[in-house]
């Protein structure tokens, strides 16, 4: 592949980006300066100049933040509705400049997770799309015993189609610190392709109470998350 599209996957940059760093020759693949239109394999070493010194673009960290959203709160940072909070409102000051990778609805509360900017956003998001998601649904009526998905199961997303499960929960001491209301009925919503939007229309019909996202992808809701608010997370490039 060529070169800046292999930096702007494991940086999150924009291709311009990288041409633009790769013209300042402060890219080198074995311990070369790289030029323009440089193509590489995998198994070549690449490096960038950065803080004085070159870096092999394998130990280049990319910094990520799991945020526990709130309910009633937008997941977009730049929301301007009167009155109502964004994720802005509860982060701490130095991760203000961090951005969601996936949105979640208003109403729906639980794991978003953050890039430190627009384009590490997007290459989480590209890495994420085709992973399974899971939401705990609450619910005042209860389900049918045969529920059919099969319009959501029709719907194509990422040229990928929409595969959803709806189970019965049963981890009530695992999940405690949630505070579930028993007097709800409580189901798992499991699948690819899925979004919290998806499940808040199907479930309008039964009494939505609540719906959280407990898990995207390898990224999941802990107890530590759920008080801490906020878990910082430093990974190497892959």
């Amino acid at each position: 592949m060529r070169l800046n599209q292999f930096l702007a996957h494991h940086l999150g940059w924009s291709r311009r980006q990288a041409d633009q760093l790769i013209a300042a020759g402060q890219v080198k693949v074995n311990q070369k300066l790289a030029r323009l239109g440089t193509r590489v394999n995998l198994t070549d070493q690449v490096e960038i100049y950065r803080q004085g010194c070159w870096l092999d673009i394998k130990q280049v960290t990319i910094e990520k933040l799991l945020f526990y959203k709130p309910i009633f709160c937008f997941s977009n940072p730049e929301a301007r509705v009167f009155n109502k909070k964004t994720i802005k409102n509860f982060l701490p000051r130095n991760f203000q400049d961090f951005y969601p990778v996936y949105k979640l609805a208003y109403m729906t509360e639980g794991l978003l997770l953050l890039g430190r900017n627009r384009l590490i956003c997007k290459s989480l998001k590209n890495e994420l799309a085709a992973s399974p998601k899971r939401f705990l649904l609450a619910t005042k009526n209860r389900f049918p015993e045969v529920v059919d998905l099969s319009w959501m199961q029709n719907l194509e997303q990422l040229n990928e189609f929409v595969q959803v499960e709806l189970t019965a929960f049963t981890d009530w001491i695992e999940f405690s610190y949630l505070k579930l209301n028993p007097q709800h009925y409580w189901y798992w919503v499991t699948g690819r392709g899925l979004t919290d939007r998806m499940i808040i229309n199907f479930s309008l019909d039964f009494g939505l109470q609540r719906l959280i996202c407990v898990e995207v992808g390898p990224y999941r809701l802990t107890i530590d998350l759920y008080q801490q608010k906020w878990l910082f997370v430093r990974q190497l490039s892959d």
